[in-house]
């Protein structure tokens, strides 16, 4: 039997972070407006309502907020690492926030503007990170040190957006640049280029599944890959394409998407949509990554298991 969760244990997950593509008005006067450092010209905070979809678990959250609680430029990628610090994409840098104290712990420069990055979710010993320039140059980042890089194969050059996550066994990158090939990969290890996964596909994000396996939106839908490569799930989600963001809840089982101006909560088994925000009138906003903190990643076999009841679907 399942427990219906408190309101204050669903408002956790809605301390997410968000990078929108298209700022906020900074001077919109909003009595929901909530600052979380001291650079206002920098930082700005929107207020998301919360749209209901399922009254037993959201019925007393009607009247919360889902608040924007970060925002750092357009467009601009924020991740988290093993130790709960907040990385953003700037421009030609790195900037790197303590997510308890809003300080700013440092910054790491690129010779060129960066477009999208990974944080190696699976290495507990170091904080690795990767960073793409728009040159398609990647930079390896080891505890704030950048150590070596290389030139990704197959990648559009200029690159204005792109998609990349580490997989389970630590040597792949896994990638794509929104542009046919399907979900590129190298391998970190051999500094060797793989064969692409679903080549003839053209997907838009990638996110690794926990064990093996990866996660790659297709405009509205999602497909869903074990760690031998084999489609096991591929489902529509949603009509607000193309997805532009992934992320898995807290809660096993469930995952966010970002797709046109809205983000959205789904249950993976049946598709269900659980919450969504809903931006104000005067607000127009792009989400271009979602982080959650304590993020559970599902595994291939959780996903297989829906594929059964469900029969895969391509």
């Amino acid at each position: 039997m399942s427990r219906q969760p408190r309101a204050n244990e669903v408002l956790e997950y809605f301390q997410y972070l968000f990078a929108l593509s298209e700022a906020v008005k900074q001077n919109r006067h909003c009595a929901d407006i909530h600052r979380v450092r001291a650079k206002p010209q920098k930082m700005r905070g929107d207020a998301l309502k919360l749209g209901e979809y399922d009254s037993q678990v959201f019925g007393s959250l009607r009247h919360f907020d889902l608040k924007q609680l970060l925002e750092y430029g357009p467009g601009a990628p924020i991740q988290q690492d093993r130790d709960g610090n907040f990385y953003a994409l700037q421009s030609n840098s790195i900037e790197i926030e303590d997510s308890q104290r809003y300080a700013i712990l440092g910054r790491i420069t690129f010779p060129e503007p960066v477009v999208a990055m990974a944080v190696n979710p699976f290495n507990q010993i170091s904080t690795e990170v990767f960073v793409l320039g728009r040159s398609g140059f990647m930079f390896r980042v080891v505890n704030r040190a950048k150590t070596w890089g290389v030139q990704l194969p197959g990648i559009g050059t200029p690159v204005s957006t792109a998609s990349m996550d580490v997989l389970y066994d630590q040597c792949t990158l896994a990638y794509t640049d929104g542009g046919t090939g399907g979900i590129r990969r190298y391998n970190l290890c051999s500094f060797r280029a793989m064969d692409p996964i679903a080549p003839e596909q053209r997907y838009q994000n990638v996110r690794a599944l926990a064990e093996g396996g990866f996660v790659a939106s297709r405009d509205g839908s999602l497909d869903f890959y074990d760690e031998n490569n084999r489609l096991i799930l591929s489902a529509f989600f949603t009509t607000a394409s193309p997805i532009t963001a992934i992320a898995f809840d807290v809660e096993p089982g469930y995952i966010w998407i970002g797709g046109g101006e809205v983000i959205m909560k789904f249950r993976i088994r049946d598709q269900k949509l659980i919450a969504t925000s809903v931006a104000e009138p005067s607000t127009r906003f792009h989400p271009l990554s979602i982080t959650v903190p304590g993020e559970m990643r599902p595994t291939a076999r959780s996903i297989t298991a829906y594929g059964r009841n469900r029969g895969v679907r391509h």
